[in-house]
């Protein structure tokens, strides 16, 4: 049997396999009126960015580096998970920073990680043993050093119904 293209659809195949072979153009968002685009600080492999109510940027970085930067770009404070409590492979590591709430009174700040499990390793074996690593969100107490105390921590978890 033999098909005949339908019409309308070999165009449209054309115009799309064209413009796969034009030129890519580098094209950046439009900053809108009143604001300006500045670097602020390099990261390697940045996955989340939270800011304390006194205006500290606090920046997570997948391989498990935590960051805390003044209002002016300067480094105010800098930790990085042991490899042998982190797993930064594939879609794991430090995921995730957020700010309490009352920030200003408890100074919490809250990390989410993958945490490996000690006698464990970072692999991803299906299924998941008691070895297995696990996301994990531990609440920590941010100093106005700046520096995390990473093994001064509370694992948070569900609460039960």
């Amino acid at each position: 049997m033999r098909r005949t293209p339908t019409p309308g659809k070999v165009p449209l195949a054309i115009a799309v396999a064209g413009s796969l072979l034009l030129p890519a153009t580098s094209s950046r968002a439009a900053v809108p009126s009143g604001f300006t685009d500045t670097l602020f600080v390099t990261v390697a492999s940045p996955t989340d960015v939270a800011f304390t109510p006194d205006g500290r940027m606090l920046v997570a970085s997948q391989g498990g580096a935590f960051r805390v930067y003044d209002g002016a770009g300067a480094l105010l404070g800098t930790q990085t998970f042991p490899s042998s409590q982190i797993c930064s492979n594939s879609e794991r590591g430090l995921l995730g920073v957020a700010v309490d709430p009352s920030h200003a009174i408890n100074r919490h700040v809250y990390l989410f990680y993958t945490r490996q499990k000690p006698g464990g390793g970072c692999g991803s074996a299906t299924p998941a043993t008691a070895l297995s690593p696990v996301n994990r969100v531990s609440r920590f107490l941010l100093p106005s050093t700046g520096v995390l105390d990473l093994f001064d921590h509370v694992a948070c978890r569900p609460r039960r119904r």
